[in-house]
């Protein structure tokens, strides 16, 4: 058996994005830039007044006090989206957020500190050059990298690239991807259950896992194990870039899956791993002499549900993140103490499902419920996976443990 540090090596050679397209920013939310961002403009492109006021020539209010106000004239009003407005020492002119500032102004003093009569306003205090002007460029300078390669644009993202007048980008295009569930004991959810069945929850776990990175398989499928049904399904899904397999991966009689893809000319790079639990995962490649010489790449995930989505999480998210051009692609990881003893697998790299809490300045980590492979309340409510290393064993309870964050805290 291979380690999952060498499992990831073999992985992530092959997990590489294969072609971009431009898309409208709309259709770009939520992938990742396949070529860099820069500023075709200035942000902001022109000075504007940052509040509601006027808009003055500071050296027309020097010396302004409450027993020597300055009394200026208001010549005119500017609103935001209208061109600006000149004017002359000694005069002023009303401006709103936004709004265009005159080159005469160097300065804008809000409304609230004024007071307005007739056709001319009043101020008490001295207005400093450049108070409540934000300048043009200052945010952002013509050509200026806005995004680089691989950044995933979020609505802050879509913000920046709108305000600087963007409306296209190119972005990855998204792997294809399959999805085959096997075993003649599962049922779906919402059926009445006979001797012998158990509802089906690893095909649309892995469904939901996928489309919550964005992926929406193109096939999904459920197989009986028997090896020409299973065969047929297999040959059915090579038009996608990814295939993604659950159960029979294993040692059984029914475990079919390394069987069929030798039959159809796979080549199995990976058969068990030293972890627990998913020790049974598979990783192959299929040459199919076309799509432009791109191997299909096959994972068999375990049957029991928790090894199926740990091993998920593990090796297929990051490999297909990686697809799409992320540039981070695994999840984040942080130390943590462990508020309790916490037992791994002796020359197995073990992944326990815990929860991590942030107490008095660290954080803390605990076991989630019971960690059998096929126990899935614990796995609902972790927040994290604790990961013990395979010559560790264990972690006491006060000694630190590595925590990769599921999501939130």
């Amino acid at each position: 058996m291979i380690s999952a540090n060498e499992a990831c090596k073999i992985i992530f050679e092959y997990a590489n994005p294969t072609s971009f397209e431009e898309r409208s920013l709309k259709e770009s939310h939520q992938r990742f830039l396949a070529q860099s961002v820069s500023a075709p403009i200035d942000l902001p492109p022109f000075d504007n007044a940052a509040m509601d006021g006027h808009a003055v020539r500071s050296r027309d209010t020097e010396g302004a006090s409450k027993s020597k106000v300055v009394g200026l004239k208001v010549v005119g009003t500017i609103a935001a989206g209208a061109p600006s407005l000149s004017f002359s020492s000694g005069e002023s002119v009303r401006i709103m957020t936004g709004a265009c500032v005159s080159p005469e102004a160097d300065a804008v003093i809000p409304f609230e500190e004024t007071e307005e009569k007739e056709s001319f306003v009043f101020i008490s205090r001295p207005v400093k050059k450049g108070e409540n002007i934000r300048r043009a460029g200052e945010d952002v300078r013509k050509g200026d990298q806005l995004l680089e390669v691989g950044t995933y644009l979020t609505s802050r993202c879509v913000a920046l690239l709108s305000a600087s007048g963007i409306s296209k980008v190119s972005i990855f295009q998204k792997p294809t991807v399959s999805v085959l569930s096997t075993g003649t004991e599962l049922v779906p959810a919402g059926q009445n259950l006979t001797p012998g069945k158990i509802y089906d929850s690893n095909g649309p776990s892995l469904v939901a896992s996928l489309k919550e990175i964005g992926i929406t398989p193109q096939r999904v499928s459920q197989v009986t194990d028997d090896e020409e049904l299973l065969g047929r399904a297999l040959k059915d899904s090579l038009n996608s870039d990814v295939l993604i397999t659950l159960g029979a991966v294993s040692a059984g009689d029914f475990d079919l899956i390394p069987k069929i893809l030798r039959k159809l000319g796979a080549t199995i790079l990976i058969h068990k791993i030293a972890i627990k639990p998913g020790k049974p995962f598979l990783f192959a490649i299929l040459d199919r002499g076309n799509h432009g010489g791109l191997p299909l790449q096959i994972f068999g995930l375990p049957g029991n549900p928790v090894s199926a989505l740990m091993t998920f999480d593990r090796f297929v998210q990051p490999a297909l993140l990686k697809m799409m051009g992320a540039r981070q692609f695994l999840r984040p990881q942080i130390s943590a103490v462990a508020s309790e003893d916490l037992k791994g697998a002796e020359g197995k790299e073990t992944y326990l499902r815990g929860i991590v809490e942030y107490k008095d300045g660290h954080y803390t980590a605990r076991s989630a419920g019971k960690q059998g492979s096929a126990q899935l309340l614990s796995l609902a409510h972790a927040n994290a996976t604790l990961i013990i290393p395979s010559n560790q064993g264990k972690v006491v309870a006060g000694e630190s443990v590595e925590a990769e964050l599921l999501g939130d805290l």
